[in-house]
């Protein structure tokens, strides 16, 4: 069995025993090249969630959440991007992403009715359970990563103006 082969399959059986209703985290350790860890020189983990059993609302104004949808767990696109998301954990759990795996339309989960995939489908929303991105196929995490920087960018509050400088008022 080759490695791509095996790394899906691996995939597949490790959703699979998430929809049975095991929570994980896959673990891969921090590179050099600035992987993001919770205690450094320790390994970073994906935070990945059932679908099925997940209640979105524990997680307002904490955590964003990437939602990944398909028709089964051997799906092509959700192995593809499931293995997307675990090549950099620490990227997604600096920005306070926990990942969610919805493969199980038959049984539709709040998240399933909400948001109405068809097929794959990957969704990011935010702390304020707004949309951020919608995508029909797998995404590069740096796509995803993106997404989350730029909501967060524009949700910041503005700086205060310097002390003496006008402050547009009139006065």
């Amino acid at each position: 069995m080759g490695t791509s082969l095996r790394s899906a399959v691996a995939v597949c059986l490790a959703t699979a025993a998430l929809a049975a209703g095991a929570t994980t985290a896959f673990a891969q350790e921090a590179t050099p090249r600035g992987s993001v860890s919770e205690t450094p020189g320790q390994p970073a983990f994906l935070d990945l969630r059932n679908g099925a059993d997940f209640d979105p609302g524990r997680f307002l104004g904490r955590k964003r959440l990437v939602v990944v949808f398909a028709d089964n767990p051997c799906d092509e696109d959700f192995i593809r991007q499931m293995k997307l998301l675990q090549k950099d954990p620490g990227a997604l759990s600096a920005r306070d992403v926990v990942v969610i795996a919805d493969t199980n339309p038959k049984k539709p989960s709040p998240l399933r009715e909400r948001l109405h995939p068809d097929g794959f489908g990957l969704v990011l929303l935010g702390k304020d359970g707004r949309i951020g991105l919608r995508a029909p196929a797998p995404r590069r995490l740096g796509d995803i990563t993106r997404a989350i920087d730029a909501a967060h960018e524009t949700a910041a509050p503005p700086a205060p103006a310097p002390q003496g400088a006008p402050s547009g008022d009139g006065g």
